[in-house]
């Protein structure tokens, strides 16, 4: 497993410069709207995006570079190999949650409170979510096909983040009412299904039909 990590970390030194670089720009963005006051911050949310499906990056990578039918021939599981994309994908969104939260502790002063926690809750749900849904259709039908689907969850995303950046919103005025009762289950809800979608794409290791 040591060596899968290695492995993993190479390449983001090697393919992710650009990826965090990035990232990087949309949260200085971000961090100028909101010491400005001419904007809500949403370009974190981008960055943290961008940044928690760096597995998904790594997976094309990984099938351009023919790693997928090589790595079979190994003597580890599907699920270790599966497993060092999911691991990486938590510490992604880890580092995205606590850079959006750094964030809006410095400059997040002028936002709505409700708006600020909506934001915090979004970089961290997001990536998750995303992979989730991304990587068992990359390892199941190849990372060619499952780009389509991530082009339409990008389209999703972006009309869902205008919606909720609407100041009289529903979703806007819900999220200012939330208490750690109702976010906690949410995200364990979330952690689980992040769970349910490891095992997926361990059993669909190989399959994939690009």
């Amino acid at each position: 497993m040591k060596g899968l990590f290695l492995k993993e970390w190479y390449q983001c030194i090697a393919y992710g410069r650009t990826l965090l670089l990035a990232s990087g720009v949309m949260f200085v963005v971000a961090a100028v709207q909101l010491y400005s006051g001419e904007g809500s911050g949403e370009f974190m949310i981008y960055a943290c995006f961008l940044l928690g499906v760096s597995p998904m990056t790594l997976l094309s990578y990984d099938s351009a570079e023919g790693w997928t039918e090589y790595s079979l021939t190994f003597p580890v599981s599907r699920t270790a190999l599966v497993s060092s994309k999911y691991i990486v994908g938590l510490c992604c969104t880890a580092l995205s949650s606590a850079a959006a939260a750094i964030l809006l502790a410095l400059f997040g002063d002028g936002l709505d409170r409700g708006y600020a926690v909506l934001l915090l809750i979004e970089s961290t749900i997001v990536p998750l979510v995303s992979n989730s849904l991304l990587l068992p259709l990359s390892y199941r039908f190849g990372t060619h096909k499952a780009r389509y689907f991530y082009f339409v969850f990008i389209a999703f995303f972006a009309g869902l983040l205008g919606f909720s950046s609407a100041g009289s919103s529903p979703l806007n005025h819900a999220i200012a009412h939330l208490t750690p009762a109702v976010t906690i289950p949410v995200l364990l809800i979330v952690l689980l299904v992040y769970g349910l979608s490891w095992k997926l794409s361990a059993a669909w290791y190989g399959r994939a039909t690009d």
